[in-house]
């Protein structure tokens, strides 16, 4: 079973076959043995040290051909082998004349098994008392004897097995070497390991229970044995080894600052928590988009691999699978990857999965937290860490369900104190003086950066977008930035979209692939389908790979085409809404309408939107004409509620409401019932963004003041008493506290 070695069974049993469990002294009728397949077929075994031709009622032989007689007529025509297992000093008519007669009845059924042709004496003797024994028992069970085809049917199943297991015998020596040469790390501990699972199976025997093949493998674990893969998995062993390590040649890009031809590392004070932490149990990794995440994670992974852990990594964005043997399938393995990670023997192991949030597809994200949950469910050798964003968390039920309780050793978000996780902070000042000395020209211009350029490079995706605009612009470019999103439109147009006599090429590109990753619903798109969009010229895709701003990849079964993707996710969110989505609010509302699931990979580029509105020197006005749109019942309900979570996010003062609390007045009925349903959602969005028991605890005080300002003006305003009592309601929690 430990060998998972098919061939040394025998009995008809289909070859790839192996033992799943082994149960004694059970309560079938045949009761001695009973192997449970991987076919989910049983073998039953009575096991006798000394059988002769004798057929006295009480002989061996009688006994053990009684027992098959009862587990056949119990068992209703099944063809499940029945095995006599007998020791060396057995007569030969019953080791070598009846398993020779039995070989011919079933080669070549005969309609009667008195047909079956004996060759010598032992052949003889022994079929003659096997087909007594067989017969007197049928009589005294069922008050007739078996018809020919009952006897038949019967002896189909019968078989007879010599082992020989005495001290020094020969299957004990046999059972040593598979020991050593397939079971065993250490090879030399074979005899010790031999003692081991003597004494498990007597007390097994003695329990009348039995044992799978994972626990028996956890229980040598346990005594500081250690086992080798069993050979049907070790292939799929070595393909999720690969696709590690192409994981971590993936996100190794997220490790470090490019500063022109030179990377700079940064490392980050919250790696040496991160690692006790996954280590000690399941636990999720969140945070912003762009705080560090991948390359926690990418760094992490090289010091696992470093010391010999047992790792499985994986990206989320690089799979598509809609079912757990879709998955198999795209990561080129034989079996399901439950399975193989079941059957991998060995200390705590990581599965590490980076992106949730950027799972292609809900089926995709349905098929990888089915996986999480099947690790964490059946308490298995294997630890989850799974990064993804804080706002996928937030509204993922299922996920935060899946997630052990607890409370990691590092740092926490408050908002999600019902799941084991570690919470990325912002770069420190301690972490940004680091820079001083791996890179002083960066260093400098943060040193000398304005309250807002210095607040957005705290996030690592924005510093490293400074770091390789600083090798390209002078400083007094770069000093007056206040957004991300200003941030990120230098970028592209300092780097994506130049040189000029290359702009076109390079945005027809881009937009190709953005196009593709809308119709797919992924965040990675066949090369082959960008160059359709680009009619087949890739001269932007080549240009783009140069300067880094896509990255291509071969599928991880290497079968298909190379596919494309922007360098980061962020840098997605925003070509994809600069070039994809709609840019007047009434096409875009319409642009949603058609296509609702286009939200799956367009929600953070809307929200890019939709903060861009919100920023606007003019006020809001244009924000909440966008968010009335979108907020329409025809929209779908992704696409209502994405506006609402950026309001209640940036929201700082009253007058920001100002647009929509107007509307509240107007003369239209569903005007106003759409600026009313809308107010609420607003609410609804704040409340849910912090923990259940205290919402707006993670506001600050001038934050405060606008929602308590709110709730006066709510109060007052028939129809909108439950969002004032919910927001009179949190601001008592945080006035109590």
């Amino acid at each position: 079973m430990l060998a998972e070695q098919s061939a040394v069974l025998g009995w008809e049993v289909p070859a790839g076959t192996s033992v799943h469990s082994v149960a004694c002294e059970t309560a079938a009728e045949v009761d001695d043995i009973s192997l449970t397949l991987s076919s989910g077929d049983d073998v039953l075994m009575q096991a006798k040290l000394k059988v002769t031709a004798y057929t006295g009622p009480r002989s061996p032989l009688a006994k053990t051909a009684d027992e098959f007689v009862r587990q056949h007529l119990v068992d209703g025509g099944r063809t499940s082998p029945l095995v006599l297992v007998c020791g060396p000093r057995s007569s030969a008519a019953i080791t070598e004349g009846v398993p020779s007669m039995l070989r011919r009845l079933r080669d070549d059924p005969p309609p009667d098994a008195n047909d079956v042709t004996a060759t010598n004496g032992h052949e003889r003797s022994g079929w003659t008392a096997l087909l007594s024994v067989i017969t007197r028992s049928w009589v005294s069970h069922t008050g007739a004897p078996p018809s020919a085809a009952q006897l038949v049917a019967l002896l189909s199943r019968v078989h007879v097995d010599v082992l020989d297991v005495e001290d020094g015998g020969r299957d004990e020596q046999r059972a040593l070497d598979r020991l050593a040469d397939v079971v065993l790390v250490n090879p030399a501990r074979a005899a010790g390991v031999w003692q081991i699972l003597v004494e498990r199976m007597l007390s097994i025997a003695a329990g009348q229970r039995g044992i799978v093949r994972t626990r028996l493998q956890a229980l040598l674990i346990a005594e500081g044995v250690e086992l080798a893969v069993v050979r049907s998995l070790r292939r799929d062993v070595e393909t999720l080894r690969s696709h590690t390590a192409t994981t971590a040649r993936r996100l190794d890009r997220h490790r470090a600052l490019r500063l022109g031809t030179e990377l700079v590392e940064l490392r980050r004070d919250v790696q040496a928590p991160l690692r006790a932490a996954a280590m000690a149990g399941s636990m999720l990794l969140v945070g912003p988009p762009g705080n560090g995440k991948s390359g926690l994670l990418a760094e992490f992974i090289y010091e696992l691999l470093d010391d010999g852990v047992d790792l499985v990594a994986l990206r989320a964005e690089d799979l598509a699978a809609r079912t757990a043997d879709e998955l198999r399938r795209e990561l080129g393995l034989e079996h399901p990857l439950s399975e193989v990670l079941a059957g991998w023997p060995g200390g705590p192991g990581l599965l590490i999965i980076d992106g949730l949030d950027a799972a292609r597809g809900a089926d995709a994200s349905h098929t990888l937290i089915t996986l999480i949950e099947d690790q964490v469910a059946t308490g298995s050798r294997w630890r989850v860490l799974a990064s993804v964003r804080s706002f996928d968390l937030r509204y993922n039920k299922r996920l935060r369900a899946v997630m052990p309780t607890g409370r990691a050793a590092g740092p926490n978000d408050p908002e999600f104190a019902d799941v084991n996780h570690l919470a990325v902070p912002a770069l420190s000042d301690g972490e940004l003086a680091r820079l001083e000395t791996a890179a002083p020209q960066l260093h400098a211009l943060v040193e000398r950066a304005s309250p807002e350029l210095r607040a957005l490079v705290c996030n690592s995706y924005n510093l490293s977008l400074l770091a390789e605009l600083t090798s390209l612009l002078p400083a007094e470019r770069l000093t007056g930035i206040v957004t991300q999103l200003e941030l990120l439109r230098l970028y592209w147009n300092t780097v994506a979209a130049t040189p000029a006599d290359e702009r076109t090429a390079r945005e027809r590109t881009a937009r190709a692939l953005c196009t593709a990753a809308g119709e797919r619903l992924a965040l990675q798109v066949s090369r082959d389908d960008v160059l359709v969009g680009t009619g087949d010229d890739d001269t932007g895709v080549l240009a783009l790979l140069r300067a880094g701003v896509l990255v291509e990849h071969l599928p991880l079964s290497a079968f298909g085409p190379p596919r494309l993707a922007f360098a980061h996710n962020i840098l997605f969110d925003y070509a994809f809404g600069r070039l994809a989505l709609a840019q007047e609010s009434a096409e875009l509302s319409e642009q949603l309408r058609e296509a609702p699931d286009l939200l799956f990979v367009a929600r953070p580029s809307l929200v890019l939107r939709l903060e861009e509105l919100w920023t606007r020197p003019d006020g809001t006005d244009a924000f909440w004409d966008c968010a009335l749109r979108l907020a329409d019942p025809s929209q779908g309900i992704v696409t209502q509620l994405v506006a609402p979570a950026v309001a209640a996010t940036h929201l700082n003062m009253i007058g920001q409401l100002a647009p929509l609390l107007h509307r509240l007045d107007a003369a239209d009925e569903d005007e106003r019932m759409a600026a009313g349903r809308l107010l609420h959602e607003v609410v609804a969005a704040r409340m849910a963004a912090g923990p259940a028991d205290r919402p707006l605890s993670t506001a600050t005080p001038g934050t405060l003041q606008a929602w308590a300002q709110l709730a006066a003006t709510l109060a007052d305003r028939a129809g909108s008493e439950s969002a004032a009592a919910w927001l009179l309601w949190a601001l008592w929690r945080e006035a109590a506290s």
